[in-house]
């Protein structure tokens, strides 16, 4: 909202009615009446009605703009990892049944945490391209359990090796050359 300025306001008030004054007593007065009146007035220091102060008349208050309601935003939708089923808001692990591949990449089993069927099978397969044996590095991932009931052979890029699962429990899992990268199989009825 522009403000106008209150000072120019008030000096063109006073002229104009300064003006009116002059205006007004341009005439001559019959009666000795009003110039009676106006000396009395200016004596005892009283103004006339055309000799008013201009008093500037407030600004007017903005209104505040409304506030518009902000749009709800929506929540991600979070996603679960292979395997697992969103209850609540957290994923948990669901039965899987029949074949089943985990993948190993960037030095990870993918997923690490799985639920199967008894009589399902996995199988593992390398994927992961950072292996290059260089640097004394081993070039080869594989897959053994830790109570011995498989073991896999050392396989390169794009091998892999199954198992199928005919016990019920739950089965730990490691690449020996890389022991960080572990794994765990859970088999129900």
């Amino acid at each position: 909202m522009n403000k106008l300025p209150v000072v120019p306001i008030v000096i063109a008030l006073l002229i104009i009615l300064g003006g009116i004054f002059i205006y007004s007593n341009s005439f001559p007065d019959t009666s000795n009446n009003s110039i009676n009146v106006l000396d009395e007035m200016a004596e005892s220091g009283e103004k006339s009605k055309n000799q008013e102060e201009a008093v500037a008349e407030p600004e007017p208050v903005a209104e505040p703009e409304p506030v518009a309601e902000p749009e709800p935003v929506a929540e991600p939708e979070q996603k679960c990892p292979f395997g697992q089923v969103l209850i609540g808001d957290k994923c948990e692990l669901t039965v899987l049944e029949g074949n089943i591949e985990i993948i190993m990449d960037n030095y990870k089993f993918k997923p690490a945490v799985i639920k199967i069927k008894k009589g399902s099978t996995i199988t593992w397969r390398n994927q992961d391209t950072q292996l290059d044996g260089g640097g004394g590095g081993v070039g080869w991932h594989d897959v053994t359990s830790e109570d011995g009931l498989f073991k896999s052979i050392e396989m390169g890029f794009d091998a892999g090796f199954s198992h199928k699962f005919e016990q019920v429990g739950e089965f730990n899992y490691k690449c020996n050359p890389h022991p960080f990268m572990t794994g765990t199989i859970i088999v129900v009825d």
